[in-house]
Formats: structure tokens, C-alpha cells, sequence
């Protein structure tokens, strides 16, 4: 690794120090008890000054996504005491409804050597648009990258940014917007090509937060896009670091002189009571933008204050992030057995701060400080009440930033419908209509689920339309599926469809109720890239029987982005053909796929780099058994033999010889009493799952553990995953589960007549959602027990699909991705409690955009979707 130390920083310039640069990489990223490998990642150095400390950052670039994406920053963020900065920026600016990064946090091992604590951020690369903006350009090619300081719009400047595309390197778009924002006469000219409200709110941001690492003094570490939708030019920032008075010193405006706006004289040397004149640059546009539109701008500040800045709400979040990171800075402060502390391997780098103390007082004295003065000076600034500005806040519900739609201050475009007789068949008399997407109403009908596999990303956009983008490889679908029991049989299809590639075929799978069964009912062709073409499939019974789901699939399993509307099926429907499209079969032209349902929510990753790699995928089809059983009081072992710990009580984790192959879990974590604590969702017969990784299969014997949950009716099902076949067999339920201490259960196994089993499940056999409680978890080989157990089997059976994949990181994260669950009554609003020992009865499904997220044992809140 390079040596780098300040003064060569600051004397050949941080742009001027290759990098140090790794491109076959092993990555194993372990998150919830998740884990997955990436291959071929390039692995290298990452930042520009931050290189200059002994601690330094890194950038990955994987071979293919995690969470959406492909490329993450891991930075140690060694000049922030606090290490809170950069993780409370990008929450702001989600509050705030501004396109964001997100951020969390990760422990790093490095050739299982740890290397401590890291921020774990996204990389504002074109495959952040394209998992976010989500736009039908297979290529970004407007996305410009400001970097190396200087960019301010002067028609000079533009070489302070770059194409962020390497195989686009042209310049010529961005030049012109430079140009056009300079020839702008007013402020209504410059909306016709930038999304200035959003631009604003960013300098208000950025000018409450102390940064001057962004556009107001350096001009850089921000990126500009030209939004798809609506044409216009959108900034997004990352690099927080140096925000909240960190590293600022009023000799940055010692040659500054008076401010444009004529004030200035009295600025002083305290930069926290800066006023937004003093501590921008001089900037000359924005005079046209701030100086010259007063109102629109006090405004803005405003609204940054009630929704995102001020003292009560921030020092709320920053505790909760201080509790949350404190082991793992006090880890990450902590020297090897060599006197080593984690990660500091630029020997000539200034050295990061290990004084646990030294966090406290920053977060306290430096960061909260910051806040409380910098709102106190805004409010006068502007003539605000301070108490007005909290009351607005604690009302205040975030929504996030739409991605798929252009300001609203600007008209929507019309859609408009193209429906061919000479292309579709069309339906002549119908029967029942059962409405999946009805027109108008951007979300599916609560009669159905959405149950797609292969597809990364999907949305409702401006227009209404289910935005789907199916990846290349995997025979991707959209599919539906009915949650009150109704089953189909002969009738039509019909939905708009229109696709990122002419060239696209479509095909509608049935499938079958009683038997997992595919069957196709024909190809569509001859989408439109631009409108919407309908499209009537006729659909006759399928001699197996009736069917409960409908798969619209990538029948060239290229990929392809698929927007749907005004989709139903109707019952008996006939159809008269013109010149059809169709193919109607009634054979199985489906390569047999296992449906994936992924539901990511890291709360702890790690990042592990080895030189070489060993990656084992192993999809299994996960049958989610739903079956009741009776079991008379809680047997109690007589007799051991060989134990089995699965979690073994005061470890806080999983034993090695176990691997968590959960599903239907939101989220899985160990709180400080030692108890796994995980968040089962309603509707999706989740169970907590535990799989042995060491070939060892299990007979009869007693399954032993302690267990509470938030539910006194809740009722716990035992499963046993055979070894030899994919078949489930129930050892029993039990219940009167405590919601405030731990009970111990002692359940009796037999062995099953059809072998041995190697993955045990505790199931929320209600399936109504809840949240379990776990510790001192063990099976006993051979034990007998005083009681019996009584069994009656089995109902019904759903598929999913977990994928299991050999890894080795651990993080620290708060991120998660899901949906309110279908049938819910209430829903809880954004920031609102949906859970937890303290809110038994708060809904867990939490409005559009938010996701129910575990805080602790006591409190889940409605957080925002990242």
C-alpha cells in the first residue's frame, strides 16, 4: 500500500497519487445472516485527502449488484471524531426529499485480519441511476462527476467535472448546460432546464451544515444528471465528512473581501454564525438564484429548518446512531495482540484519533453544538420563530424523493394510449373482471401479490405505470398471484404493455393451484418503446385444472425494463382475432425457474477481501409449511447425548456450525441482553431457520430454547428440513410465550420416518407477524423428554426461494427494503411507531416509502426505504 503522508498531499495534490489497485478480488459480504460472494471486484484505495491518514478508505466496484448496486465506498472517515457526519448527512438529505446516497456501517476483515470500523456508502456511479432514476437508456451517458474542485458555473469551469460514463467521455451536453444557465435571464428560464427548487434546497443544506467541501466554496463532490423524465438537470452530493464545524477555519474567507450582496464587513471568525452571503464564494449565479429571488430562497431555508435541521430532531437521531455504533467504535479503538489498531496502515499518515472519550465530547461539544447555534443563527437571519419552526417539525411527514417523475411544478405530460385491432386480439362479451392493475390507480389490486422473481427494480412511475426492470439470465417475470382463494380458468388477459426493446417477447404462464405446475398461454410481440399497445391473450382452462397466478416473463431472458397498465383478466371472455401476435399454446415452453423472493435489510455488514476466492451458490427451494399441531405443556429432557449449541447463551451470534437460512424475517439482529431479536412480517409464513454447514444430520432428540415475543397469542411452530429430499415435517407447536421475559421450551423430536434432517425453523405458525425473541438455543441428540406431543398435519404449502451462497463479512447497518404487506388494516405513517414491546398494537405496515425498521426491543419505526 502507498505511503502517503499531508505534506505530499499538499505538495504534488491528491489527484496526483495513483492509487493503489487490486482487480480480482474476493468480496463476502455477510449482513442479517445473509452472506454472498462477488468475484473479480476491484478492490483499490479510495478518497482524495483522506488518503493522507494512517486509516484509510477504500472503493469497490463488483462484478455484479448487491443491494441494486455495484458500487460502495467504505471510508473510515478518520478525520471525524464523531463518525456520525456522513451517516447524518444522507439522512437529512432523505428527509429533506432531495435525490440521496445512502449510508450506514460496516466492519472490514481483510485476509481474516479485522480492519475496524467503515462508513459504507454508495458510489455515485452510473449504476446508482440506473438502479434509482431507473431510466429506458440502457447507457447513462449525462451524468457528470465534479470532483476536483472549482466547479461554479463560470463557462470556465466545466473542467472541474468529468463524463462519469469512461466509454462517453464527451463533454459537450454539460458545456451547454453551463452555457444555457449563464445566458438565462431569470430564474423561470433557468427551471426550463435545471430543477432549481431541488438545487436550493441542497445550498441551504449545504450552507446549515458548515460544509465547505461542496458547491459554495470548493465546488466539488457533487454530481450533476440530466433527469430522463422531464429533461432537466439534477445535482446530488456525497462526502459529508467535513460538515458540522469539522475541520472549518475562517481563513477560508480571510481574501474573500465584502460579500456580493455588499455585506460582509463584520463577518468575524466564527464561522457557525455565518450568514449564507458570507459563506458562499462569490458566486455570480447565484445572484440570479438567491440574491434576486429573496423570497423563493428564505422559503427554502425554511423548510430545510422545519424538515430536516434543527436541534430536536437531529440530537434524537444522533443518539440513536451513538448507541447504535458505540461497541464498534470502541472495537475499532482497540489495538491487536501487536499493539496494532485496526486498519492504520499508512505509517506515514496522521494519525486517527483512538480516544473513545475524545467520540463522546465531539458528538457532544462539536457536532450537537454546531446544530443548536447554526439553527439559532438561521432563525435570526431570516426573522423565524424558533418555536413555530419546532411545532411545524414535529408534524412534519418526509416523503421521499420520486425518481420517476419530473418537479412538480411542472405540468406532467399527457399519456397517451395506442389500443390496435390490427395487432391484439379483442375481447367480444365477457364475464367476472378480476382488476390486477387497474388504470389510474398506480398500485396492484389488494386482491392480488405481487410474486415476480428476476426482476431487480420495480416502481409505479408519473403515469401509473409498474415499471419493471427484469434482469438478463435469470427467465424473469412479472407475476401476480390471488391471496382470497379464487382460482381461474378459461377467459382473456388484457394489459398495456410497452418495453425498453422492440425486439421483446412476452409470455403469460398460468399457475397451476393444486400442483406446481407451469403452463404457457402464448407469446406477445411487437412492443412499442414509446406508448403503450394493448394486448388480449385468450386463455382456455388448462386440462390439470384451474390456476391462481398469472406471469407475464422475459421469454428472450435478455432483460428488458417492462411497463404494465390496465391489466385484468376476465372470466369466460371470448375474443375475435384481426392480425394476431399470438401464439396460443397450451405446452410448457417455460424453462423451469425457482422463484426468488429477496428482501434485503442489512443491520450489520462486513466486508472480507481475500486474494482468492471459493464461491459455492446453492439455490434451494424453501416450502413454507403452514400446519397445526397441539402439544401438551413444555417437555423437559431426562436423559442427553451429544448437544448441539445453535446459539449459545451470552455468545451473541450464531454458532459457527450453523448458517441463519431465515425467511419472511425483516430484520435479525442480537440486542444487548444476547437475545436474537428478529422481526417476522406478516403474510409470508416466516420463520427463524438455522441449517448445519458441516454435513452433520440430525435424529431424535430434544430441541431446547428460551423465547419471548410481542404477541401473548403468538404460536410457534418447530420445523425439520430433511437432508436427502426438500420435504418439511412439524415436531409440535408452542405458546404462551411471555412479551417481557424469556420462557424455556423443550420440544421432542422423533425422528422422521423419511430420515434425517439437517435445518431446524421456528415458525410464526399464526402468520400474523411478530417479533422473536431467541437465546440458549441447542439441540440434545437422543434426549427423552416427560411428555408427549400430538400432531395433526399439514394444510397448505407456498414456495419461495432462499439462495445460499458461502461468504465471510459481519456489518453494522440500519438499511432494509420492503413493503406494507397486503390485507393490512391500518397503516402507520412515516416516522411513526409500527412495533415493539412499548407499541404492541401500532401497525407494521407503514405508508408508501417506508419500511417497518426494529430500533430496539421496545420501538420499531415506519423509516424511510434506502
Amino acid at each position: 500500500m502507498t505511503q502517503i503522508s499531508q505534506s505530499k498531499v499538499q505538495s504534488v495534490g491528491a489527484n496526483n497519487i495513483p492509487d493503489f489497485s487490486y482487480d480480482d478480488a474476493t468480496i463476502v459480504v455477510k449482513w442479517n445472516g445473509n452472506s454472498k460472494t462477488f468475484d473479480k471486484v476491484t478492490f483499490k484505495t479510495g478518497g482524495m485527502y483522506g488518503r493522507s491518514y494512517d486509516k484509510v478508505g477504500f472503493n469497490l466496484k463488483f462484478d455484479k449488484k448487491f443491494l441494486g448496486r455495484k458500487s460502495f465506498k467504505l471510508r473510515p472517515d478518520s478525520g471525524d471524531a464523531s463518525k456520525i457526519r456522513s451517516k447524518l448527512c444522507c439522512d437529512i438529505v432523505n428527509r429533506l426529499g432531495l435525490p440521496s446516497i445512502q449510508g450506514t456501517y460496516a466492519r472490514l476483515y481483510m485476509n481474516n485480519e479485522f480492519w475496524g470500523l467503515y462508513v459504507f456508502m454508495d458510489s455515485l456511479k452510473t449504476s446508482w441511476i440506473k438502479n434509482t432514476f431507473n431510466p429506458s437508456e440502457k447507457e447513462v451517458t449525462t451524468l457528470y462527476q465534479c470532483k476536483n474542485g472549482g466547479f461554479n458555473f463560470r463557462s470556465s469551469s466545466s473542467y472541474a467535472c468529468i463524463n462519469a460514463n469512461d466509454d462517453y467521455p464527451d463533454m459537450t451536453e454539460f458545456k451547454k448546460f453551463i452555457n444555457d444557465v449563464n445566458n438565462a435571464k431569470s430564474v423561470s428560464e433557468i427551471e426550463k432546464i435545471m430543477d432549481v427548487d431541488g438545487f436550493l434546497k441542497h445550498l441551504a443544506f449545504e450552507w446549515l451544515i458548515g460544509s465547505f467541501d461542496h458547491f459554495l466554496y470548493y465546488g466539488h463532490n457533487f454530481v450533476w444528471y440530466k433527469r430522463e423524465s422531464d429533461g432537466k438537470w439534477v445535482v446530488i452530493y456525497y462526502d459529508f465528512d467535513n460538515t458540522f464545524g469539522n475541520g472549518v477555519s475562517s481563513s477560508l474567507w480571510s481574501n474573500k473581501g465584502l460579500n456580493q450582496d455588499g455585506t460582509g464587513a463584520n463577518r468575524g471568525n466564527q464561522p457557525v454564525n455565518y450568514t449564507f452571503a458570507d459563506w458562499e464564494n462569490n458566486i455570480p449565479i447565484l445572484k440570479t438564484l438567491v440574491y434576486q429571488n429573496k423570497t423563493k430562497f428564505k422559503q427554502i431555508v425554511r423548510d430545510v429548518l422545519v424538515q430536516a435541521f434543527n436541534p430536536t430532531l437531529l440530537n434524537s437521531r444522533i443518539n440513536e446512531i451513538k448507541q447504535f455504533i458505540s461497541p464498534y467504535v470502541k472495537e475499532d479503538f482497540t489495538p491487536n495482540s501487536n499493539g496494532k489498531y485496526p486498519g492504520r496502515i499508512n505509517n506515514s499518515g496522521s494519525k486517527t484519533s483512538t480516544s473513545y472519550s475524545y467520540f463522546e465530547y465531539n458528538i457532544e461539544n462539536s457536532l450537537k453544538t454546531w446544530i443548536k447555534t447554526k439553527f439559532e443563527v438561521a432563525c435570526s437571519n431570516y426573522g423565524f420563530s424558533q418555536s413555530e419552526i419546532l411545532a411545524e417539525s414535529s408534524k412534519f411527514t418526509p416523503k421521499p424523493y420520486n425518481y420517476g417523475s419530473s418537479s412538480s411544478s411542472t405540468e406532467q405530460p399527457k399519456t397517451t394510449t395506442t389500443k390496435s385491432s390490427t395487432s391484439t386480439t379483442q375481447s367480444t362479451s365477457s364475464g367476472k373482471r378480476y382488476d390486477i392493475i387497474k388504470e389510474g390507480s398506480s398500485k396492484i389490486s389488494v386482491e392480488w401479490e405481487d410474486w415476480s422473481w428476476g426482476v431487480e427494480s420495480s416502481r409505479f412511475n408519473s403515469k401509473g405505470e409498474m415499471a419493471n426492470n427484469i434482469v438478463a439470465g435469470k427467465w424473469g417475470g412479472v407475476s401476480f398471484k390471488r391471496n382470497d382463494g379464487a382460482q381461474l380458468g378459461s377467459g382473456t388477459l388484457h394489459f398495456m404493455a410497452r418495453t425498453n426493446d422492440t425486439s421483446a417477447t412476452l409470455q403469460v404462464l398460468l399457475h397451476l393451484s393444486e400442483v406446481d405446475e407451469y403452463v404457457s398461454a402464448g407469446n406477445v410481440k411487437s412492443t412499442s418503446t414509446s406508448k403503450l399497445t394493448e394486448f388480449n391473450v385468450a386463455i382456455e382452462e388448462p386440462s390439470a385444472g384451474k390456476y391462481d397466478r398469472i406471469t407475464i416473463q422475459d421469454a428472450n431472458n435478455k432483460g428488458l425494463i417492462l411497463y404494465l397498465n390496465d391489466v385484468y383478466f376476465i372470466d369466460g371472455a371470448s375474443t375475435t382475432t384481426t392480425t394476431t401476435t399470438i401464439k396460443t399454446t397450451t405446452t410448457t415452453t417455460v424453462k423451469k425457474t425457482t422463484t426468488t423472493t429477496t428482501t434485503v435489510k442489512p443491520t450489520t455488514t462486513t466486508t472480507t477481501v481475500k486474494s482468492t476466492t471459493t464461491t459455492t451458490v446453492k439455490p434451494t427451494t424453501t416450502t413454507t409449511t403452514k400446519k397445526t399441531t397441539t402439544t401438551t405443556n413444555t417437555p423437559e429432557p431426562t436423559s442427553t447425548g451429544k448437544r448441539y449449541d445453535i446459539i449459545k447463551e451470552g455468545s451473541s451470534k450464531i454458532s459457527v456450525e450453523w448458517e441463519d437460512w431465515s425467511w419472511g424475517v425483516e430484520s435479525s439482529r442480537f440486542n444487548s441482553k444476547g437475545e436474537m431479536v428478529n422481526n417476522i412480517v406478516a403474510g409470508k409464513w416466516g420463520g427463524v431457520s438455522f441449517k448445519r454447514n458441516d454435513g452433520a444430520q440430525l435424529g431424535s432428540g430434544t430441541l431446547h430454547f428460551m423465547a419471548r415475543t410481542n404477541d401473548t397469542s403468538a404460536t410457534l411452530q418447530v420445523l425439520l428440513h430433511l437432508s436427502e429430499v426438500d420435504e418439511y415435517v412439524s415436531a409440535g407447536n408452542v405458546k404462551s410465550t411471555s412479551t417481557s421475559k424469556l420462557t424455556e421450551f423443550n420440544v421432542a423430536i422423533e425422528e422422521p420416518s423419511a430420515g434425517k434432517y439437517d435445518r431446524i425453523t421456528i415458525q410464526d405458525a399464526n402468520n400474523k407477524g411478530l417479533i422473536l425473541y431467541l437465546n440458549d438455543v441447542y439441540f440434545i441428540d437422543g434426549a427423552s423428554t416427560t411428555t408427549t406431543t400430538t400432531i395433526k398435519k399439514t394444510t397448505t404449502v407456498k414456495t419461495t426461494t432462499t439462495v445460499k451462497t458461502t461468504t465471510t463479512i459481519k456489518a453494522t447497518t440500519t438499511t432494509a427494503n420492503s413493503k406494507p404487506t397486503n390485507g393490512c388494516t391500518e397503516i402507520t405513517k412515516g416516522y411513526y411507531p409500527c412495533g415493539g414491546l412499548l407499541y404492541p398494537d401500532a401497525s407494521p405496515c407503514c405508508e408508501e416509502g417506508f419500511k417497518c425498521e426494529v430500533v430496539n426491543e421496545y420501538f420499531s419505526m415506519c423509516s424511510l426505504i434506502i
